[in-house]
């Protein structure tokens, strides 16, 4: 019994493998070093996109002007997702 004790003692002033680390893994270093060069892609894209949509031949062509409305939402959706995560990133620092 004396025996069972000790081992548990040692086991529990072992620090826990499964114990929250600080900082950012790898795969999220790599993320987070991506994230400001896709964000502003993205913006430049948002840009071009708002230019084209003010053209007369692509608004008298009610298919582009509507591929170019769905593009302009899904950038800024991902521009949002990106800040977002951006944000989560830089708190786990």
């Amino acid at each position: 019994k004396m025996d069972i004790l000790c081992e548990q003692e040692k086991q529990a002033d072992k620090p826990k493998k499964n114990a929250a680390k600080k900082g950012l893994s790898f795969k999220e270093t790599r993320e987070f070093e991506g994230i400001e060069v896709e964000i502003a892609e993205l913006e430049k894209k948002i840009a071009a996109l708002q230019i084209e949509s003010q053209e007369a031949a692509v608004l008298a062509n009610p298919t582009r002007t509507y591929e170019i409305f769905v593009e302009l939402e899904d950038s800024q959706k991902r521009i949002n997702f990106l800040y977002n995560r951006w944000q989560e990133l830089e708190l786990k620092k």
